[in-house]
């Protein structure tokens, strides 16, 4: 599968319910193999398919899929750690999050999960989870003093 890059308008639009999990095994399978290439998520806007899922590959945790995924909460603290992103090959700065999540999603049986995510995890949820929304990690540089 191909990584959209920045300009590509699918990454900057809302994406749709999974409603048809039919197609999920075959879409994660090939999303897996491109992430296999390098990176640590991938949402599925980011190769062309507007569905709201998303795959994480983090060192120290096991392989996810997240379809549907609603956050519900966030931890009070928050901490900056440096982001890039598949889409802005070559592109990283720091970005400020926080630092754990309560994430809601489907696996890819259709059953309803729940995990609190921290650390890098929840790094990764909270990147892909703006990729379904349209928010490329861009918004969150600071562009403040750069433009003296």
């Amino acid at each position: 599968m191909e990584i959209l890059t920045f300009g590509n308008e699918i990454l900057t639009r809302k994406a749709k319910e999974v409603i048809d999990f039919t197609v999920i095994p075959k879409l994660v399978l090939h999303m897996f193999e491109t992430l296999d290439k390098g990176g640590i998520g991938l949402a599925a806007p980011q190769v062309g398919v507007s569905l709201r899922l998303f795959i994480t590959d983090v060192v120290g945790d096991k392989k996810r899929v997240f379809i549907n995924p609603k956050i519900t909460s966030t931890s009070a603290m928050t901490c900056s750690m440096e982001e890039g992103c598949l889409s802005f090959p070559g592109i990283y700065f720091p970005v400020e999050r926080p630092e754990g999540v309560m994430i809601e999603y489907y696996d890819e049986e259709n059953k309803k999960q729940g995990m609190w995510a921290s650390g890098m995890l929840a790094r990764v949820v909270q990147h892909e989870y703006d990729h379904l929304d349209g928010i490329l990690f861009i918004k969150y540089y600071n562009w403040g003093d750069k433009h003296e």
